[in-house]
């Protein structure tokens, strides 16, 4: 494999990558036993050791930024329409979709995030929505309105903030 060997075979990126020969966000599990790349509407997971294809999660609809729970079994992708794909990797083939307010094809939720301790899910948008799940429960716990777009989203390593509150 010339990607394994660090050259750049256009041809074997494409296959590795996929059609769009380009991967928008790539990610290692936390237990390094795969990994994902997105490919427009789809994502891949691979076996870092010889780059063989696990499966192919698609989420149908463009991928800004993917998160993995600290435990691997959850992935959460952003996508466009405000809206985020969470797969639960023991079960891949049906995910469950969240929106963050509005739902317009000029909305895109940019940034998710997962909580060190796996039970929360957080996912911000281009018009300043944030929201805060239960991965569990896959229900809303808070939404907070910002100013501008959500660039960026972090959970401090204990879960808690400066702040006193859970984020």
């Amino acid at each position: 494999s010339s990607v394994l060997a660090g050259g750049c075979d256009v041809t074997e990126r494409g296959q590795l990558i996929g059609a769009s020969y380009n991967a928008t966000d790539f990610i290692f599990s936390p237990d390094g036993l795969f990994f994902a790349l997105t490919d427009i509407e789809a994502i891949r997971l691979r076996n870092p050791a010889d780059l063989t294809l696990i499966t192919t999660l698609r989420t149908g609809l463009p991928i800004y930024d993917l998160a993995l729970s600290p435990d691997s079994r959850w992935l959460a992708a952003a996508n466009r329409y405000s809206t985020v794909a969470l797969f639960d990797l023991r079960d891949p083939k049906n995910p469950v979709r969240f929106t963050l307010g509005e739902n317009t094809p000029k909305t895109f939720t940019w940034r998710v995030a997962f909580s060190p301790d796996n039970t929360l899910l957080a996912a911000g948008n281009s018009r300043g929505a944030l929201t805060v799940w239960g991965v569990e429960t896959q229900q809303p716990i808070a939404t907070f309105r910002l100013p501008n777009d959500v660039a960026a989203i972090a959970f401090s390593p204990d879960t808690l903030s400066g702040t006193g509150s859970r984020w």
